[in-house]
């Protein structure tokens, strides 16, 4: 017992520092992972519930038809705005916004009724 220098006590306590350390950075990294798949998966229903309802809005409005409504699509609350510009031309505006969160997303199109083709596609984050 003469011998002791007191050398384990600063070893273990370097060992165990380096362990909480890394298990911390683990951790951290973790969390941000499961964060990031949160967002991308709100984001992913987003659009998808925003392309669900720009394709109805298509199918069933008429010319000149002026209408709006809302829509619910698992978490996320949609609406939209059909407002007529010309004979066969009307401009729609669809949003989309999440229960969870504050992530919205909003598209603002030209559709064209004898075409059927979609033009000044602009998405709002």
């Amino acid at each position: 017992m003469k011998n002791e220098k007191g050398v384990i006590y600063p070893i273990a306590f370097m060992v165990s520092l380096l362990f909480f350390t890394i298990f911390f950075h683990y951790l951290n990294q973790y969390i941000l992972e499961e964060q990031f798949y949160h967002e991308t998966e709100m984001m992913f229903y987003l659009e998808n519930s925003m392309q669900v309802l720009s394709i109805e809005v298509m199918k069933e409005t008429n010319r000149k038809e002026k209408r709006s409504g809302t829509k619910q699509y698992q978490d996320v609350l949609t609406t939209f705005e059909v407002i007529p510009k010309t004979d066969y031309e009307s401009q729609i505006t669809i949003s989309c916004k999440a229960r969870k969160g504050a992530q919205e997303l909003s598209v603002v199109f030209t559709y064209n009724f004898e075409t059927k083709s979609v033009t000044n596609w602009i998405e709002l984050r």
